[in-house]
């Protein structure tokens, strides 16, 4: 992948903007270390040792229950549980889901497929998926837990509101893997199950303006992805975007294509309409959060090259947070440039940050443009590195210092990046 962009980058013209496709928070992030990272020493506690079948107890609770009550005698689930608890400390994670799994399926034959009582195991074999690497035995099991909680229907609880953002962060995470021929596809699904939570809400009598601010949230960054992905050919076009399952050819890859395409053309007004939607509502936000709304709103404009309408957010961030007398806030956003999108849009993994180092000089002009870059790389044979991030920068969106309510040009700003493995 990295080196497809680093193709595009060094053919295409410097005119094209950052995020088609996203570069920045992507490809590249911003460093928070001052020297190169040092690899992290393995310090968990694990024992390797082959032919541990695991503790007498409970291999015995187990032996005892099954003979007593068959394979799905209810209180197997316990002696399961643990016993893939214990593999799980010794880094046998393929054991340790085979036990897990096997005490899931337990409780969903006692209890039901959509029962509460799965939920501790989901989350032990989420956490144990995660450290094998199986991701698609991760997306499975991610899909059960959103099921479990509902899947996105009310009543919402706060536990089915957290799982069900958590459910749409997988998702991106997922798309953001690639590990499978689908991607295009998830990301659609994504959008319109967002979409649909989001007119669900809109139909409640009461709005919860907090529960409404994080599923417009959760659609921005899923838009930012879309417009991530570089423009799609007009022969897309075209037809109406439908619902999730909506079309006998949902899963085909023109269509697929087309919903793309018709998401996209509109990306753009439309994270722009969620934003100005949340700010419309006449209570539910402290002064704090609706400055950091039009701040988000102005950052997406910016993104996506509408600096006018951009500034015009931004300098309502100004005058919000200077009548209320929060002039430290104001300084920490926007008191210098910054790099867009902003840093937990992509929400990137912080360990898949490499170890080289970049430091870039360079200026911002007061419309959020990069010029007269130079570029330092450590360690310092990386050169092939620095010529991409100069790239990179020249063709990156900023959101520009604010001073006294005006935008104005920074010259030689120093910052350091790390790539993105």
């Amino acid at each position: 992948m990295q080196l497809c962009l680093a193709l595009y980058c060094l053919l295409a013209p410097v005119s094209v903007p950052a995020h088609l496709p996203a570069i920045y928070g992507k490809v590249f992030v911003r460093s928070k270390q001052s020297v190169a990272p040092q690899p992290a020493k393995d310090n968990t506690p694990c024992d390797h040792t082959h032919g541990d079948d695991g503790p007498d107890e409970y291999r015995q609770q187990i032996e005892l229950r099954e003979k007593s009550g068959g394979p799905y005698e209810d209180d197997l689930a316990q002696p399961l549980s643990r016993m893939g608890q214990y593999h799980k400390d010794q880094c046998r994670y393929k054991l340790a889901a085979a036990y897990l799994e096997h005490a899931l399926h337990v409780v969903r034959v006692n209890e039901g497929l959509h029962t509460e009582g799965q939920i501790p195991l989901i989350r032990d074999l989420l956490d144990t998926y995660r450290l094998m690497g199986d991701q698609q035995a991760l997306d499975d099991t991610y899909k059960k837990l959103f099921r479990v909680h509902g899947s996105g229907q009310p009543p919402h609880t706060d536990e089915r509101k957290a799982a069900t953002l958590e459910f749409l962060r997988w998702q991106r995470e997922a798309f953001a893997l690639g590990f499978e021929n689908d991607r295009l596809q998830r990301l659609v699904s994504l959008c319109q199950l967002n979409r649909r939570l989001i007119e669900d809400l809109r139909l409640q009598a009461n709005t919860n303006p907090a529960w409404h601010r994080e599923l417009v949230a959760s659609q921005l960054r899923n838009l930012y992805l879309v417009m991530g992905q570089g423009p799609f050919a007009a022969k897309f076009l075209g037809g109406t975007e439908s619902s999730e399952g909506q079309s006998s050819h949902a899963n085909s890859q023109t269509y697929v294509k087309q919903q793309f395409a018709n998401i996209q053309s509109t990306a753009i007004a439309r994270g722009r309409r969620l934003m100005e939607e949340l700010l419309e509502q006449p209570s539910g936000f402290n002064v704090v959060q609706r400055a950091e709304l039009h701040l988000k709103l102005g950052d997406w404009l910016q993104w996506n090259g509408q600096e006018r309408r951009a500034t015009r957010e931004y300098k309502k961030v100004v005058d919000i947070l200077q009548e209320a007398d929060k002039g430290r806030l104001l300084e920490q956003w926007l008191g210098e440039p910054a790099e867009l999108p902003a840093e937990d849009v992509f929400e990137i993994n912080p360990n898949l940050l490499g170890p080289v180092l970049v430091t870039a000089s360079y200026n911002v002009s007061k419309s959020g443009q990069v010029r007269s870059i130079d570029v330092s790389v450590e360690p310092p044979d990386n050169i092939a590195i620095s010529r991409r991030i100069r790239r990179w920068l020249t063709g990156a969106h900023f959101r520009p210092r604010f001073s006294q309510g005006f935008a104005e040009p920074v010259e030689r700003l120093t910052r350091t990046y790390q790539m993105v493995r």
